[in-house]
């Protein structure tokens, strides 16, 4: 009896003790499955974030998920590659770069987020102006994302690679894989990529100076992003509608479009957007020859692109304060900018080359380390070191007498390279300057029918029968245009040979070389005959020529140098 009361006091105290152990069980083996599935919908809302352009919103997002005891390390990884996009589209390379090197530590080439990885370091490359080591990152990537049929990520991967090889100027590849990029993302329903590829094609029409046709993509894409709200996109978008303005000389509509875009980019701390709106307003400004704004735009843009750490977009703008430094007839500070914009833009094109050569002098000291051990096995017996060395000897004469070969033969292809290169360069000159020529007559023509319009009393009538001066006044200045920017050669070789030259000297120079004579450049400089024979006088002068040299052959002889 009394056993059988504790028997039944034992279940009716069990049963609550039995329920605390079951649920505790349960939420053991059940939470941490519920907490993943959590956690990758977290990861799930911060590429919907991005999607958005809220990219500082999925950034903090990001920091929270990383911080949470019950995240997986593949989780956390693939957080931390969410992460760097906000970083990209943000403008923080510095950060970029920081969280690449946390990435490429704990993701191997076996792992399957690799292709992910792959595809960072590539955009994060072409963005440091490594375009080619960029390039084969991202085709490794998609050959594994096709291997692995992951055909969601193939569409970023084809925009980046066709970004890629648009700053190469291949264009033919860069049309190629935008139009591979635009299916990929159509096939996907995805409009807002869409939207990115058409906004990166139309730069490419425009720099093919098919500016209807970017016009027209541009405009697409606008259509689009009417029904998206992409601040990153959206400023993207209105740059390049300015882009084109500026370039079809619209300078007003160009002026409103780069304000809009700098607007959308400092709401919403896009420091890419406010870099290259800066950038843009600068050089608009100079155009329409405010050069007290161009200045402060460019130098804002200046110190943006070196507190960012952006190679390509510091000489990009360096390159356009040389062209303001040079519309002031500041030409001692546009030579400087030219030079430092020069040589940022020749170390992008060879941080290939370095890193190449980086590889074959490790894999030399790697083959000489490993030659020294065997050859330090090897020494046993006094017989063997001394064939050794024997042998090491007739190795090494052989090799003297090949390199010495190889020595003369490579000294006289450069030869060969230098004096076809220097005929190429030849050619090139002379077809320039016929060309140049060419529109110098065509000028002189124009002149020549409104002198004997002027002479005749006859006007421009109202169905626009006639030559208006305006017209002949907008040749004049695109050819003057035309032969100072395309002489920046000429001026530095020739002002390094004869630095006491003044800028009308110089100018004067340049259009020497067209063959034409005193009275025809008369009329196209809007000079006197008088004048251009005593500017004439000074050159030859300041350059020590007798009556028997021939002034144009020398400075001909200048410009191949």
């Amino acid at each position: 009896m009394v056993q059988n009361q504790e028997r039944a006091q034992f279940k009716k105290e069990g049963k609550p003790m039995l329920s605390c152990v079951l649920l505790l069980l349960f939420f053991l083996g059940v939470s941490p499955l519920v907490l993943a599935q959590n956690i990758d919908q977290e990861i799930k809302k911060i590429e919907g974030m991005q999607n958005r352009g809220a990219y500082d919103s999925a950034r903090i997002l990001a920091n929270e998920l990383v911080r949470l005891p019950s995240i997986s390390n593949e989780q956390k990884l693939r957080t931390l590659l969410a992460k760097q996009f906000s970083f990209y589209y943000l403008g923080r390379y510095d950060s970029l770069r920081v969280g690449m090197a946390v990435l490429e530590n704990e993701i191997g080439e076996s792992d399957e987020l690799y292709p992910d990885l792959l595809f960072v370091r590539g955009i994060q490359k072409g963005e440091d102006g490594s375009y080619l080591a960029a390039i084969g990152d991202l085709l490794e990537a998609e050959k594994r994302v096709l291997e692995r049929k992951d055909y969601e990520a193939l569409g970023r991967i084809y925009n980046s690679l066709a970004g890629n090889f648009k700053d190469l100027e291949d264009i033919r590849n860069a049309k190629k894989y935008y139009e591979k990029a635009r299916i990929a993302f159509q096939d996907q329903g995805n409009t807002l990529s869409v939207v990115m590829v058409y906004n990166n094609l139309g730069g490419v029409y425009r720099k093919l100076n098919v500016l209807d046709s970017a016009l027209y993509v541009f405009g697409e894409a606008s259509q689009l992003l009417l029904a998206l709200k992409n601040p990153f996109l959206l400023a993207q978008n209105t740059m390049n509608m300015g882009n084109v303005y500026e370039q079809m000389g619209n300078l007003d509509q160009a002026e409103s479009s780069f304000l809009r875009c700098l607007e959308i980019s400092q709401t919403s701390k896009l420091q890419y957007g406010i870099l290259l709106s800066s950038a843009n307003l600068g050089n608009l400004y100079r155009l329409k020859k405010d050069y007290d704004k161009s200045r402060e735009w460019l130098n804002k843009a200046l110190k943006l692109a070196s507190s960012m750490g952006l190679t390509k977009e510091k000489g990009l703008v360096l390159e356009r304060l040389s062209w303001l430094a040079r519309d002031t007839n500041n030409y001692k500070e546009a030579y400087a900018q030219s030079v430092a914009a020069v040589a940022i833009q020749d170390s992008l094109a060879s941080e290939f080359v370095k890193k190449e050569v980086q590889v074959l002098q490790e894999k030399f000291q790697n083959e000489k380390t490993q030659n020294e051990i065997l050859s330090l096995e090897s020494q046993n017996l006094k017989t063997t070191l001394w064939l050794l060395a024997a042998g090491i000897g007739i190795l090494c004469l052989i090799i003297f007498v090949i390199f010495m070969l190889n020595r003369q033969k490579r000294i006289l292809n450069e030869k060969l390279i230098a004096e076809a290169q220097r005929e190429a360069l030849s050619a090139t000159i002379q077809v320039k300057d016929m060309e140049l020529t060419v529109q110098a007559l065509h000028i002189l023509q124009i002149k020549k029918l409104l002198d004997e319009q002027t002479a005749s009393g006859l006007l421009v009538d109202e169905e626009g029968n006639g030559v208006k001066r305006e017209t002949f006044e907008y040749l004049q200045s695109e050819l003057d245009n035309r032969i100072t920017e395309s002489n920046g050669d000429f001026y530095k070789n020739l002002l390094a040979a004869y630095p006491d030259l003044k800028p009308t000297e110089l100018k004067l120079c340049s259009y020497l070389r067209l063959n034409l004579s005193t009275k025809e450049l008369a009329e196209v400089l809007n000079k006197s005959a008088r004048t251009i024979e005593n500017t004439r006088f000074s050159i030859r002068k300041k350059m020590g020529l007798g009556p028997e040299d021939n002034l144009v052959a020398q400075l001909i002889a200048v410009e191949e140098r």
